[in-house]
């Protein structure tokens, strides 16, 4: 409604509305792996799930059951995410015991090298771990293990540093090269930052400029199509990697020509025929556009006659030469040209 001196308006009433919270509970684990069985213990190994909700896994809940299938057993492991490498990181875990247990930690099952930098205090009913200015290399699953002569127990906390992540891996593979496109290919940052990696950025620029054009900022996968190239010109590309806190520094490639990859024709080969045989000068031809065909035989054009028949078609170039005789024999050349270029291939015939 709205409100002047003279009163209030008539009012405005909206649709109804359900209040929705956006964020969900995560996926489940994925792929569960048990390892290390002994009478006593073992290892259960998983993967982080496929979609954390919309907000970081703060911890992991393991349930075991008896072989009765009724009691169930709950094991809490704890995550502690740093919002932002260079932050400092206290994680205190509370401890009780008679007489006062030891403690000792551990990082990646070795033990913890206390530095001025990272290091642990032992306070009456704590243990305290400090970490001064995280960055990646602090991340790692941290073992706790309180022991006194009655017994010990051991719990462990996972420490994921958040951050933008490491560039993709290269080197930047070339697939498909035509005159118009080529497909690239690279693979995944060792360090994805502590979280998924939501797409990837694919830049190019012609080697006589200096200026990077963006190809495609929502690259899904690890590999790209990249189309409408000019034939001949030389690209280079360059890819960084994304996540929820930021872009990598950029993988780039090699330097590489947009064209047909033609090989340098080799020795000629040479056809040994009989005088009256007949004989076939025979290739698969391949261009964009479609080449046109000729052949030639020393510095002249070949031409039909009764006993030569020309059949060149799109993809294919053919001589048939009936009842050679020995003029028929020398040096012929297959030539291919098109706005690209022309290639040419030389065969020899003996009679």
């Amino acid at each position: 409604m709205a409100v002047n001196k003279y009163g209030v308006g008539d009012p405005l009433e909206s649709e109804s509305i359900i209040a929705k919270n956006p964020f969900v509970v995560p996926l489940p684990p994925n792929a569960p792996e048990v390892s290390a069985i002994t009478k006593d213990s073992m290892i259960v190994v998983w993967e982080r799930p496929a979609s954390d909700g919309g907000s970081e896994i703060l911890g992991y809940v393991l349930e075991k059951r008896d072989k009765e299938g009724i009691r169930w057993t709950r094991y809490l492991r704890k995550i502690v995410n740093v919002r932002a490498v260079g932050q400092d990181l206290k994680v205190e875990i509370p401890i009780s015991g008679r007489p006062k247990p030891t403690v000792t930690w551990t990082k990646d099952d070795q033990p913890l090298k206390q530095t001025t930098r990272v290091n642990v205090s032992d306070l009456p009913n704590l243990t305290v771990l400090n970490i001064k200015e995280t960055n990646k290399e602090d991340s790692g699953m941290y073992g706790i293990t309180v022991a006194n002569v009655i017994g010990q127990k051991s719990t462990s906390v996972e420490i994921i540093t958040l951050d933008k992540p490491d560039p993709p891996r290269g080197p930047v593979k070339f697939d498909d090269i035509s005159a118009e496109s080529i497909t690239l290919s690279w693979s995944p940052p060792l360090y994805t930052g502590g979280c998924q990696i939501t797409n990837y950025i694919v830049h190019k620029r012609d080697t006589t400029t200096t200026v990077w054009e963006t190809v495609s900022a929502a690259v899904a996968r690890t590999t790209l199509k990249v189309t409408k190239l000019k034939t001949g010109s030389e690209y280079q590309f360059r890819i960084f990697a994304e996540n929820r806190y930021g872009q990598s520094f950029a993988l780039e490639s090699e330097p590489i020509v947009a064209q047909y990859p033609y090989k340098e024709p080799g020795p000629p080969d040479t056809i040994v025929v009989n005088a009256g045989e007949m004989f076939k000068l025979e290739a698969d031809v391949h261009g964009k556009p479609l080449p046109t065909i000729k052949w030639f035989k020393g510095d002249k054009e070949v031409e039909e006659t009764a006993r030569c028949e020309i059949k060149n078609t799109d993809f294919k170039a053919l001589v048939i030469v009936k009842d050679a005789i020995r003029v028929d024999g020398g040096q012929y050349i297959l030539q291919a040209s098109n706005i690209a270029g022309t290639k040419s291939v030389p065969v020899n015939v003996k009679v």
